[in-house]
């Protein structure tokens, strides 16, 4: 069973509260070679897409029943479990997206002499500029549910419950002892004579197989008869309840017994959690990762063991913003003066999950690091981002 923790975050999002009518600020796109200077300001960042692939993995055990050499003998059955197995499969596969700030896309915004306001979240994504004055603080309550990376539930009955039934009886032996008697007159032992002592001695030992399967059989065949008896009115019970239930305690019974001969299948429910962050790959427009590995025989391995088959989690841009790109390319070229806010243009992207070239799941996610960065002129009244992508929703041009 999926084993779910309850997290309780409570998103404080943290306004600088100076709304202005006059804009005065440049925004600096924060790197390793940018030289900063003693200008006052305060940083923002942009999201990057991480994807959360959940897989939902089968054990099924197939266990012997100790009596499954006399199924076709007592019963005719043929297709018994005759050997233990096990068995994996992938019975689910779900894909998701979260958000978190990209290292390489934190800014810094000079605010010179302007009045400015920005709201960012805990994480320092940048939600808002400007915002109206209702909503300059805001804090925010939220539900998140996450799941533990590697979770299990493995419930096994009681196993052949009934092996034991019938398999021990009670002995009686006679045992007969030689006694010695000796006949003595006048204290002169004349004679010697033998008897002999008869004693039971009772122990509890195991019936030979052959004649606990027989037992068992005889046993199933009456319950069969009882049901019989219970469906044609035979036994003298008229409550249509009370039928219903002991023809199901005594269709019960019989499985638990055929159980002997069939063999049992066992059930478990496992689920995995993999994580993998998308690349821009300048020279293609498809990337690939093995996400993990599976074997039928193994369920789910890490990437270090040496047996099963890799799972590959395939990204695709499908070039939803490559002409948006070239011309913001050839703008920047000719663009002069400040910098305003940046924000960023996801794009669309396929994701597969191939395992032995089977497409095990596929979908289509907005994925923001695939797409381009875009500055926004310094005019703005009012910015609202997607915190998720880090694209504008909202944009007011002028004072």
């Amino acid at each position: 069973m999926l084993q779910l923790k309850k997290t309780f975050y409570i998103l404080g999002l943290t306004s600088l509260l100076l709304i202005s009518c006059k804009s005065n600020y440049q925004v600096i796109h924060v790197t390793k070679n940018v030289v900063p200077d003693n200008k006052a300001g305060f940083y923002y960042a942009l999201p990057q897409t991480y994807i959360k692939v959940n897989f939902t993995v089968n054990q099924q055990e197939k266990v012997k029943g100790p009596y499954s050499d006399y199924a076709k003998k007592y019963f005719g059955l043929n297709n018994v479990i005759d050997h233990n197995s096990t068995e994996y499969k992938i019975t689910d596969l779900k894909i998701e997206t979260f958000s978190e700030p990209d290292s390489a896309q934190y800014y810094f915004v000079e605010i010179n002499d302007s009045k400015l306001g920005i709201i960012v979240n805990r994480l320092g994504l940048i939600e808002a500029v400007n915002p109206p004055g209702k909503h300059a603080v805001k804090i925010e309550k939220r539900l998140k549910i996450d799941s533990v990376s590697a979770s299990q539930k493995k419930e096994y009955p009681e196993l052949f419950r009934m092996f034991a039934d019938l398999s021990l009886y009670e002995k009686v032996d006679t045992v007969y002892t030689r006694v010695k008697i000796d006949s003595v007159y006048k204290n002169v032992k004349i004679d010697t004579l033998f008897t002999l002592e008869k004693t039971l001695k009772t122990s509890i030992v195991e019936k030979p197989t052959e004649q606990k399967v027989k037992e068992i059989a005889d046993l199933i065949a009456k319950i069969k008869d009882n049901r019989f008896s219970l469906l044609i009115g035979d036994l003298e019970v008229n409550d249509k309840k009370s039928i219903e239930f002991m023809y199901a305690e005594l269709q019960n019974l019989e499985n638990e017994y055929m159980k002997l001969f069939t063999g049992i299948t066992l059930n478990h429910t496992s689920t995995y959690t993999y994580i993998y962050l998308p690349e821009k790959d300048t020279n293609s427009n498809t990337t690939q990762a093995v996400l993990c590995k599976f074997s039928s025989a193994k369920g789910m391995l890490d990437l270090t063991d040496p047996t099963g088959d890799n799972v590959y989690i395939q990204v695709t841009d499908n070039h939803s913003t490559l002409n948006v790109a070239h011309y913001n390319s050839e703008k920047k070229k000719k663009q002069k003066g400040k910098h305003g806010f940046y924000f960023r243009m996801p794009a669309y992207a396929d994701i597969d999950i191939i395992h032995n070239n089977n497409l095990l799941q596929t979908s289509k996610q907005l994925i923001p690091q695939l797409g381009i960065v875009i500055s926004l002129p310094i005019n703005n009244a009012f910015l609202q981002y997607d915190e998720n992508t880090g694209n504008v929703r909202q944009l007011q041009i002028g004072d």
